[in-house]
């Protein structure tokens, strides 16, 4: 069971949602339109970068690793 003890890690756990959520569905979305539109790999390839928090878009996981135990 998660249990959040300050509103800091919380702030963080809704971060780490959104982004992921985000980036889940421009994945599914980019998978579905590559059948249509190969320049739609570039959409996949973003959303996985997101997800694994490759630079330029590391950002969201520095804010969200500093307020977690």
């Amino acid at each position: 069971m998660l249990v959040l003890k300050t509103g800091r890690e919380g702030e963080s756990a809704i971060k780490y949602f959104l982004r992921q959520t985000v980036a889940s569905v421009a994945f599914l979305i980019g998978i579905l339109g590559v059948k249509f539109y190969p320049a739609f790999s570039l959409i996949v390839l973003v959303a996985l970068f997101i997800k694994i928090g490759v630079a330029p878009f590391h950002g969201w996981l520095v804010s969200v690793g500093e307020n977690l135990d």
